[in-house]
């Protein structure tokens, strides 16, 4: 009875060790990184999560960005253009997502004046006309203009520019039937 709980607690704290997966540090993350990019911090907290020490980490983080795997630059450079090009997103929300990801304020910032050289501007024009595509003639001019400014405020553009180009865009010519 003594010799099987021995053996029990010595199993669970092999496992504890090598993290709840029973893998190494550097498999689970390798993993993680198979499926999809993230950033030091993302890595770091899952791996503190599945249980493996602070040394463990550490070590992981420095061979995977010893190999280039992990770099916080251009996760943060790839995450902000796909951010853009794919989900339509302004700069605040990209800039809201990498910092939730744990990426440096500096970081961010180069990113996101990457991604946006000139300004939100352009950006903001183009998600206006994917806007007024989708949404057709079924409002009034004052009610596109609500709608249009509360879509561009949750996609990431900042309220001053909305209202910039909201002011010198007609949304729709009303027919004279």
């Amino acid at each position: 009875m003594v010799v099987e709980e021995e053996i029990h607690l010595s199993k669970s704290t092999d496992m504890r060790r090598a993290g709840r997966t029973g893998k190494s540090a550097l498999s689970f993350s390798l993993a993680r990184l198979a499926r999809r990019a993230h950033s030091e911090s993302e890595l770091a907290s899952k791996m503190k999560r599945a249980g493996y020490s602070s040394d463990e980490i550490a070590a992981t983080l420095a061979k995977l960005r010893n190999w280039r795997y992990v770099d916080d630059r251009s996760y943060a450079s790839a995450f902000a253009r796909s951010a853009k090009e794919r989900k339509h997103l302004g700069p605040a929300r990209i800039i809201r997502a990498l910092r939730e990801r744990g990426v440096s304020d500096a970081l961010v910032e180069e990113a996101v004046a990457e991604v946006f050289p000139e300004g939100e501007h352009q950006a903001l024009e183009e998600a206006l006309a994917r806007f007024r595509r989708k949404e057709g003639r079924r409002w009034t001019v004052e009610q596109q203009k609500d709608r249009a400014y509360r879509h561009l405020l949750r996609r990431g553009f900042s309220p001053a520019t909305i209202f910039d180009v909201l002011g010198t865009t007609e949304l729709i010519q009303e027919n004279e039937d």
